[in-house]
């Protein structure tokens, strides 16, 4: 069954994607597209999609086609006529109005037809027209994928980076480059004119950053998918090759609809001498509502090669149906009429061979612009030839090498290249030369060199990278010299104007106001080519030498380039460059580019185990869920946020959790490995990005089991800085747990005393681990009793023993360089009991309700606590020698005596 469907709607809606899919779901298939240009860039496209063997391509002036090829992309007037496809597309099939090409669009839209599909891609204005002409199609009305809205005048010195200025004569396009290259450093230039290979050099400037703006004329309105935010119109009419008129809106909606490619939004304004645009036409352009075409341009396709006259006349013929117009009378036509007058050609056509012959001669197109006899002088020329049989070898080689030169400027190198698209035609005609392979080879090397030489010159005309025409423009102080010291110091003649930190200008400010701009413009123009070196030395530059500041500032060496900005989440953010506007964006986006793939590398590195936990597919329900959460707090989290989820986890979802590193402790859920100071240090910036911060908390000191309270410090910092805060200091996470696992063992409800352990892993006096159990919700009841004293010798060490001396009090620490010294026996020492009291006076985040798991005072059974125990954090340690110089060596051997 043959399916005819018209996709219709606006630009930037991906109907020519759309098309693209379609054609590869089936074995073979044609699209026809309205450029060359665009041609090219499809095949290249599909290339890359099935392979260079499978892939067509056919222009006026490129032929492509492997012996195996199953897609064919073309120009529609190079459309294979009659080949058997199972798809056939042709896009902008609006162009049926076009006065000039018109004809063409409508012969595929009645005639050209797929086995399988047929897709016929454009403006919404053409609907009652397919309806009427081609009444089995159906219709798929595609949207927008982005907005576009007017944003009035702008001038040009006012224009916002990735923008398109079109204008509609090569003078304009020229003046305007010119131009934007003093104002705002260059352009890249597209036309219709220019071969793929130029325009593709061009292009790729533009879309690489290397210049933030392109001067275009029509041609970007037919398909060409570039990376525009504004489209500005430098004029609003135009030469239509017969008068100049003005463009109607929905013209100028195909040009103005190249801003904002796929999702983002786009602009449209106008420029120079451009009047501002009617409020209809705008709301009209915004809307996509334009008025249906009336009238398709339509030529017999039905053509009588019995004689030169019959010829004529069945092209001149009108059409039957009254929604036809019969096109005007085209280059090609009027080509015919002048060669029909001339004696030599009607002696050497008598018969239909040679009028299809003389048909085809005439539509050469006319590339290089000339007079209409100039044009026709040179198709008898060929005519002339092929009457022989074949055009001649010398004849060609003649033509060529006429042509092959690089040298010359813009206008000699375009000319060129419009002759040589002449000959690169004719070499595409399968029997006008003996050995068309070589030359469609030798036409197309030199279209290639031709091509090369006008990007270079395209390039050095309006693209200055390196220095700033503004210099020439100083009040004729063109003389003044900058230079640039190895230690950034700046000087003009020899006198110091500012310095060069990173990639910012610091103006001297000393300058007067007189001075400063004219020293400020010489000076940042001979940095260009400082900032072009630099980013690429920094671009080059190994990752050892960046870093990052607490702050969220980006390092390189000893100067900064650059700060964190939050992003879409805390493991993405995004990056502020700091780099004079001067500079230009390509040394912006260089180093941007740079910092980025570093920042990239460093969160993989540091945040390994948490993407492992984000990209484990064997993680499912609330087991993933938990999981996102620990991720998403940069893997510490306390369990009061997520007590309920925690409850509900079974043993083998935490079993899964565990694989990956994350302990589920009393007071805090967390992956081991993000406790490390490097991760540590990474996750509160990331943090205080997310949180909006203005002064980002530092990392507490690595190696520190407890350090002292930070004032004010913000909601989180805590646990992001993985400690819990507990009176007037807090303690690290990890050795929390490990105090939480002796606590458990303890008589929380009869009372217990510290001992050398729970002393040792905090490393705090006896009055500041009271305070630390103070703030984890425990009452420290303080008392004095008689000291015992320790036991002087110690013949060998021995193992730690497990049991508590009950009653006895560990030594307090003795500063180093001192020796402890022997205290009576009858000496007072403090001591205290603790027991549960109340709800843990923590940093404002909820707590774990209720006592620690321990014995109570009666049975010698364990209490039962409100909350919950966890398993331990980490495995108990190892028994260890005693250290004599360990103060609590003597309680020690009172443990042993007992």
């Amino acid at each position: 069954m043959r399916e005819i469907t018209a996709v219709l709607g606006p630009t930037n809606t991906g109907k020519t994607h759309y098309a693209i899919e379609r054609m590869l779901g089936h074995a073979t298939g044609v699209i026809g597209l309205p450029l060359r240009l665009l041609a090219r860039e499809v095949y290249e496209k599909l290339v890359d999609l099935r392979g260079l063997g499978a892939v067509a391509l056919l222009t006026g002036e490129e032929r492509i086609v492997p012996p195996k090829a199953r897609y064919y992309v073309c120009t529609v007037e190079a459309m294979p006529l009659g080949m058997a496809a199972d798809f056939v597309a042709v896009d902008e099939i609006q162009l049926c109005a076009d006065p000039d090409r018109g004809h063409i669009f409508t012969q595929r839209l009645l005639h050209s037809r797929g086995s399988k599909e047929t897709l016929f891609m454009g403006a919404s204005s053409m609907r009652a027209r397919i309806e009427s002409l081609v009444p089995d199609a159906r219709f798929l009305y595609r949207e927008r994928f982005s907005e576009l809205t007017y944003s009035g005048p702008k001038k040009i010195s006012r224009m916002p980076a990735r923008a398109a200025i079109v204008a509609f004569s090569v003078e304009n396009v020229y003046q305007i480059a010119e131009l934007i290259r003093r104002q705002k450093g260059g352009a890249a230039v597209v036309m219709g004119a220019l071969s793929p290979r130029t325009r593709n050099a061009q292009v790729e400037m533009y879309q690489n950053g290397e210049v933030d703006y392109l001067v275009a004329t029509d041609a970007i309105g037919m398909g060409l998918n570039l990376d525009i935010s504004h489209v500005a119109f430098a004029g609003l009419s135009k030469f239509d090759g017969r008068r100049m008129r003005y463009l109607m809106p929905n013209e100028l909606a195909q040009i103005a609809g190249r801003a904002g490619r796929y999702m983002e939004n786009g602009t449209f304004g106008v420029t120079g001498e451009a009047h501002d645009l009617e409020p209809e036409w705008v709301e009209a352009i915004e809307n996509h509502r334009f008025s249906s075409i009336k009238k398709l341009e339509w030529r017999n396709p039905k053509l009588d090669f019995g004689s030169l006259k019959g010829l004529v006349a069945s092209l001149e013929r009108g059409p039957d149906d009254p929604e036809l117009l019969r096109a005007r009378e085209a280059d090609d036509l009027r080509s015919l009429k002048g060669l029909a007058s001339m004696p030599d050609v009607i002696d050497q056509v008598r018969f239909a061979p040679e009028v299809r012959r003389l048909w085809e001669v005439c539509q050469i197109p006319d590339f290089r612009k000339l007079s209409g006899g100039e044009h026709v002088g040179l198709l008898a020329k060929v005519h002339a030839q092929l009457s022989e049989g074949h055009i001649s070898e010398d004849w060609m080689a003649q033509q060529v090498k006429s042509i092959d030169r690089v040298d010359g400027g813009i206008d000699q190198l375009s000319k060129r290249l419009a002759f040589i698209r002449t000959w690169t035609y004719v070499a595409q005609r399968k029997d006008w030369l003996r050995d068309v392979s070589y030359w469609r080879s030798a036409t197309r090397k030199v279209e290639d060199s031709l091509s090369d030489a006008l990007h270079a010159r395209l390039t050095q005309r309006f693209v200055d990278r390196r220095t700033s025409v503004l210099m020439r423009r100083l009040k004729q102080k063109e003389r003044l010299l900058a230079q640039v010291s190895e230690n950034g110091d700046v000087t003009v003649e020899d006198q110091f104007i500012g310095k060069l930190d990173g990639f910012r200008f610091i103006l001297d400010p000393k300058a007067s106001d007189q001075e400063a701009k004219t020293l400020r413009a010489t000076a940042l123009a001979a940095l260009q080519p400082v900032f072009n070196l630099r980013s690429d030395k920094m671009y080059n530059a190994p990752d050892t030498e960046f870093d990052f500041t607490e702050q969220g500032g980006l390092m390189w060496g000893d100067s900064a380039v650059g700060k964190l900005v939050a992003g879409a989440d805390a493991l993405s953010p995004q990056i502020d460059v700091f780099v004079d506007e001067e500079a230009g964006p390509e040394v912006a986006e260089k180093v941007r580019r740079r910092l980025g793939h570093w920042m990239e590398r460093k969160i993989a590195a540091l945040f390994e185990p948490l993407l492992a936990i984000k990209n484990d597919e064997a993680l499912a329900g609330l087991a993933r869920g938990v999981g996102f959460q620990i991720v998403e707090a940069l893997g510490v989290i306390p369990r009061g946020e997520i007590a309920k989820d925690i409850k509900e986890l079974d043993q083998d979802a935490r079993a899964t959790l565990r694989k990956h590193g994350v302990r589920f402790g009393q007071f805090t859920i967390f992956q081991h490995l993000m406790l490390k100071p490097a991760p540590t240090r990474m996750r509160l910036v990331l943090w205080s990005l997310q949180k909006g911060l203005d002064v980002f908390p530092e990392a507490p000191p690595p190696g520190l089991v407890t350090v002292p309270a930070v004032p004010d410090a913000p909601e989180g910092y805590y646990a992001r800085a993985g400690y819990r805060l507990a009176g007037e200091r807090s303690i690290r996470i990890d050795m929390l747990e490990r105090l939480a696992d002796m606590l458990r063992g303890m008589d929380s409800r009869g009372g217990f005393e510290a001992n050398a352990d729970m002393l040792s892993i905090t490393g705090l006096t006896l009055e500041q681990f009271a305070n630390l159990m103070a703030g984890l919700g425990y009452a420290a009841e303080r008392g004095e009793r008689p000291k015992v004293k320790p036991t002087p010798e110690v013949a060998e060490p021995q193992p730690e023993p497990e049991a508590k001396v009950e009653g006895a009090e560990e030594a307090p620490k003795v500063e180093e360089g001192k020796e402890a010294e022997s205290e009576p026996a009858e000496e007072a020492e403090v001591f205290y009991t603790f027991r549960w009291a109340t709800k843990p006076r923590a940093q404002g985040q909820r707590q774990n309700k209720g006592e620690p798991r321990g014995k109570k005072p009666a049975k010698g059974k364990r209490g039962k606590p409100q909350g919950k125990p966890t398993q331990q954090a980490r495995p108990p340690r190892k028994d260890k020698p005693f250290d004599p110089d360990n103060p609590f060596a003597a309680l020690a051997a009172l443990k042993a005596k007992d």
